[in-house]
C-alpha cells in the first residue's frame, strides 16, 4: 500500500495533468470536471493495475520456470528495443 502513495513521485502522470489543466483552464467548471474524471480514472486504474495484476503476476513468478521465462523474454524485449534505437539512429548518422 506504500507503494501506491509514490504515485505522486510519478513525473509522466504530472506532465501529462499539466498539459490536461492547460487544456480546460479557460474556465472553472470545465477544469473542474478535469480534475475529478483525471483522479478517478487514474486512481482506478492504478488501483486496477497494482491490486489485481500485482496479485496475479506473483502468484504466476512464485513458479522459477516461469519466472526464467518472463525474464528471458524482458530481456528479449529490451535487446530487441534498443538495438531498434541504435539502428533507426544509425542512418541519420552515415548521411552527414
Amino acid at each position: 500500500m506504500k507503494v501506491f502513495l509514490f504515485q505522486w513521485l510519478n513525473p509522466k502522470a504530472w506532465i501529462a495533468a499539466l498539459s490536461g489543466i492547460s487544456m480546460f483552464s479557460e474556465s472553472t467548471s470545465n477544469l473542474i470536471i478535469f480534475v475529478i474524471l483525471y483522479f478517478l480514472v487514474c486512481y482506478l486504474c492504478l488501483s486496477f493495475w497494482g491490486g489485481l495484476l500485482g496479485h496475479k503476476s506473483t502468484n504466476f513468478l512464485n513458479n522459477s520456470k516461469h519466472l526464467q521465462k518472463f525474464n528471458i523474454l524482458m530481456g528479449s524485449i529490451l535487446i530487441f528495443s534498443a538495438l531498434s534505437i541504435l539502428f533507426s539512429n544509425f542512418g541519420k548518422f552515415t548521411n552527414l
